[in-house]
């Protein structure tokens, strides 16, 4: 029997079964290389086996931390720095307004005064929805309340001195001299007194509000 021819490769088989010379194959697709999952436990180990790339992380996460603790400090520091200029303005403008109204006279005409000698005050009294009343200087600001005297003013409970020397009665003397007309506050159409469905004899609250 003549001997068997060897098959060399895959080509080779197929020339000898059909006769032909073989189609080459098309090249296989590769497959797309895919970005590693990060996993904890080899990043650990890869940590263990090199004690220099532990060291590099804590300086990093140590300056990262530095620099997040700086930079709240500066804000911080800041916001003082702009906390105290607020007050220090409204400081200075609160002794400017004071020192205003402590020179004002109070009267109409400017610094010349009044015209033929009669003296008319510019101060108007005007009554709030509670009843509250205040007499207003419409030169400098000034607000007088029932309860001050020519030595002190009455704000939110406590007893300031009057920088003004002029107490209610002679801001309402002020008033009595003046043309201007008394003011009040008044009941918004939304805020009337409205009946209650249930009670008809229960009025809701009324609403109030400020000039």
């Amino acid at each position: 029997m003549p001997d068997k021819e060897v098959i060399k490769d895959a080509d080779d088989f197929v020339s000898q079964l059909t006769g032909q010379p073989a189609k080459p194959l098309p090249p296989m697709p590769q497959k797309p290389v895919l970005n590693p999952v990060f996993n904890p436990k080899e990043a650990a180990a890869s940590l263990d086996k090199d004690p220099s790339a532990v060291n590099q992380l804590l300086v990093a996460i140590l300056a990262r931390e530095a620099r997040a603790a700086a930079k709240e400090e500066s804000d911080e520091a800041a916001k003082l720095i702009r906390s105290k200029k607020r007050d220090e303005n409204s400081k200075h403008t609160t002794l400017a307004d004071m020192a205003k109204q402590a020179r004002c006279k109070h009267l109409k005409g400017g610094r010349r005064g009044p015209k033929a000698g009669v003296k008319d005050y510019a101060v108007g009294i005007h009554t709030f929805i509670d009843q509250s009343t205040i007499i207003k200087c419409h030169l400098c600001g000034m607000k007088w309340r029932r309860d001050d005297t020519v030595e002190y003013l009455y704000r939110k409970g406590k007893k300031i001195r009057n920088h003004t020397r002029i107490g209610w009665e002679e801001a309402s003397a002020m008033v009595a001299q003046s043309t201007n007309t008394q003011t009040s506050s008044e009941i918004p159409m939304d805020a009337t007194p409205r009946v209650s469905r249930q009670e008809d004899e229960t009025p809701v609250e009324q609403v109030e509000y400020e000039l």
